[in-house]
C-alpha cells in the first residue's frame, strides 16, 4: 500500500539497506583539450544486471540501470546497443561541455553535479593550463540540509494540526517548533552522516553501529542486530523517545502535556501504518498527496549514489592537456591522466580531478635566442618563477619586454631591475640560457 510505503519511508529511510544485487555501470570519459581551447569528449557507459542475465533490450541502461546522457542532443554522436552507449564530441570551449550523466529513478532526471574549470595563464614563454573538474551527486549537502528542513516543514504542519485537535487551538507549540529546529534536526543530520560514511551493502554492519551509537547517544534504548533490519526492530525505541520528548516540548509550567493525550501518537511500531494514514488524510488529504511532497525530499536526503536504487557505479576518466604534465592528483599515463573513483565515493563527498600542464612558445624563445627545451625540474622552475615568485607580474613585464628586444639583456640589466625581483630575474636569464644559477 502506498501509506505503508510512505510510513516505513518516512520513519526509517536512512537506514534502508543497499540491497546485495544492483546493476553494474562502469562509466569511461575520455577527454582532450586543444590548444584554442576545444575540447574533444567521448563517453562510454557499460551496464551489467549483476547477476549473470543477458540484456536485450536496446534501452536497458535507461529502463533497467536508470541512467542516461543528460543532454543526449548536445553530443555530435550517440550509439546505443543493449547495455552499452557511447557519446562523442567537439565544444567549442570548456563551458560548452554537457553534464555527462543523469539519473532517471524518479519523474525528473537528476543530473550529476559537475563543474569544470579551465584557467589559462599567459607565461609569455609559455602558456600554463590548470584543468580542476568536479563530479558531486545530484544531491549535495545543501540539497540534503533543505530536504531536510522541507520535511520537518511537513511535520510541523501536521503536528500543529494533530495537537490543536487534542490541545485545544490556543495550545502554545513554540516549544514543539524549538524541538523540530533543533534536537529533531541535529538527529537527523547525525543520521544522514551515518548513512553517507556507511554506504554500501559492504558497510551494513558498521553503518549499523553508527545509527546504533547515534541513538543512544540521545538516550534511546537500542537493540543491536547484524541483521538488516536495524531500523524495523528498533521503531518502537524511536517511537518512544519521540513521543515522550514531544510531549515535554509541548508542556508548560501551567500546563504540562502527557502522551497519552496526544491520541495521534502510535502506541508502537504496529500502529504506525494507521496513524500515518489518519494523519496524512487529515493534514494533506491523503497518504498519496504527503507522499507527493515527501518522496523528492527523501530522496535529496538519501543522496542518489548512497540509495537503495543506485547500481554499482565505477568511473575512469582520462584527459588530455596541451604540453607537458607538471602536476596532478591521478595517474600520469604518457601524454594523459588517469583517475578511477566510484559511486560510494560520490556518496561521500565530491571527487575532484586536477591537472596542470605547461606548453612551451617556441616562438617566443626563438626570438629571445634562448633554448627550447628543459628537463622537467627545469620547467617547474621557470613556472615557478613566472607564477609564484611573480604575484604582481612585475617579473614577467620585464620579460616581455625582452621578447620584443629579441635578447635576454633586459632581464640582466641590474641597473634598471627593480631590487625586488632583481634576483628572480637573474635567475630566468640563466634558466632560459642554460646556465645554472649559482649556489645560494
Amino acid at each position: 500500500m502506498e501509506s505503508r510505503r510512505l510510513a516505513v519511508a518516512v520513519v526509517l529511510a536512512i537506514g534502508l539497506p543497499v540491497v546485495a544485487c544492483r546493476p553494474e555501470v562502469a562509466v569511461a570519459i575520455s577527454t582532450r583539450l586543444f590548444r584554442d581551447g576545444s575540447v574533444e569528449r567521448v563517453v562510454e557507459i557499460r551496464g551489467d544486471a549483476g547477476d549473470g542475465t543477458h540484456l536485450d533490450a536496446r534501452d536497458w541502461l535507461a529502463s533497467e540501470a536508470k541512467i542516461a546522457l543528460a543532454e543526449p542532443d548536445r553530443w555530435d554522436r550517440v550509439d546505443e546497443a543493449p547495455g552499452w552507449l557511447r557519446a562523442e564530441g567537439l565544444f567549442t570551449s570548456v563551458a560548452d561541455l554537457p553534464v555527462a550523466l543523469a539519473h532517471l529513478e524518479s519523474a525528473t532526471a537528476a543530473p550529476d553535479r559537475s563543474r569544470i574549470e579551465l584557467r589559462r595563464d599567459d607565461l609569455v614563454v609559455a602558456t600554463r593550463r590548470r584543468w580542476n573538474e568536479t563530479w558531486g551527486d545530484p544531491f549535495g549537502p545543501a540539497d540534503a540540509d533543505a530536504a531536510i528542513d522541507g520535511l520537518l516543514a511537513l511535520a510541523r504542519r501536521a503536528l500543529h494540526d494533530e495537537m490543536a485537535r487534542d490541545l485545544g487551538s490556543d495550545a502554545d507549540l513554540s516549544g514543539v517548533d524549538a524541538w523540530l529546529a533543533g534536537e529533531v534536526r541535529d538527529l537527523a543530520r547525525a543520521l544522514l552522516a551515518d548513512r553517507r560514511a556507511h554506504s554500501g551493502i559492504e558497510a551494513a554492519a558498521s553503518r549499523q553501529a553508527a545509527f546504533a551509537a547515534t541513538l543512544a547517544s540521545r538516550g534511546m534504548r537500542v537493540r543491536q542486530t547484524p541483521e538488516l533490519d536495524f531500523w524495523q526492530r528498533n521503531a518502537d525505541a524511536v517511537l518512544a523517545w519521540a513521543g515522550a520528548r514531544l510531549a515535554e516540548a509541548a508542556s508548560r509550567p501551567a500546563r504540562p502535556v502527557t502522551l497519552d493525550e496526544l491520541t495521534f501518537w502510535p502506541a508502537s511500531s504496529q500502529e504506525l501504518e494507521a496513524a500515518v494514514d489518519d494523519v496524512a488524510a487529515r493534514s494533506f488529504g491523503s497518504s498519496e498527496k504527503l507522499w507527493d511532497e515527501a518522496e523528492p525530499l527523501l530522496n535529496a536526503i538519501e543522496g542518489y549514489y548512497a540509495s537503495a536504487a543506485a547500481g554499482r557505479f565505477r568511473f575512469e576518466l582520462a584527459i588530455e592537456l596541451p604540453g607537458r604534465l607538471l602536476r596532478t592528483n591521478g595517474m600520469p599515463d604518457g601524454d594523459r591522466v588517469r583517475w578511477l573513483f566510484r559511486g560510494e565515493d560520490l556518496s561521500l563527498r565530491d571527487v575532484v580531478l586536477e591537472a596542470e600542464a605547461v606548453e612551451l612558445d617556441d616562438e617566443a624563445l626563438r626570438a629571445l635566442g634562448a633554448r627550447r627545451s628543459f628537463e622537467p625540474a627545469e620547467l617547474l622552475r621557470l613556472v615557478d618563477l613566472l607564477t609564484e615568485r611573480d604575484p604582481r607580474g612585475a617579473l614577467s613585464a620585464v620579460l616581455r619586454r625582452a621578447v620584443a628586444a629579441g635578447s635576454l639583456a633586459p632581464l640582466e640589466d641590474r641597473d634598471a631591475l627593480p631590487d625586488e625581483i632583481e634576483p628572480a630575474a637573474r635567475e630566468l636569464a640563466e634558466l632560459l640560457r642554460g646556465r645554472a644559477s649559482p649556489a645560494s
